[in-house]
């Protein structure tokens, strides 16, 4: 994780949503993760319309034309979420597929899952 640490503050973040692979799995983890930093540096009306903008492939359906389903703070929610949340709210946005979304979301889906963790409000 230390190294993922390092890409993200190197701004190589803009190399994993290129696809550049010389970087390997932390540049995969890189590119289906978008942080708080990112959200905070694109202007958009709600969440919805800032990964459109910055991580396109979370939105888009998988080879089985299912739509992701969306998690916000571990409690299924519908896509409708992303629009009711702003980008200030938002501490990180991942995207899960195939085991690792089955072992932690279990049968709420086969496809691929958009998880939303709120900023702890202090």
């Amino acid at each position: 994780m230390g190294s993922l640490r390092v890409l993200l503050a190197c701004g190589l973040v803009a190399c994993a949503a290129r696809g550049d692979h010389r970087y390997g799995r932390a540049t995969a983890v890189a590119a289906s993760t978008l942080t708080a930093r990112e959200l905070d540096q694109s202007p958009s009306r709600d969440l919805y319309e800032a990964i459109e903008r910055l991580r396109p492939k979370f939105l888009r359906r998988n080879a089985r034309g299912e739509t992701p389903t969306v998690v916000v703070n571990g409690v299924p929610a519908g896509a409708d979420a992303l629009r009711q949340l702003t980008s200030a709210d938002v501490a990180e946005v991942r995207l899960l597929h195939g085991p690792e979304a089955a072992a932690l979301y279990g049968v709420v889906t086969d496809g691929p899952v958009i998880v939303v963790t709120i900023r702890s409000r202090r």
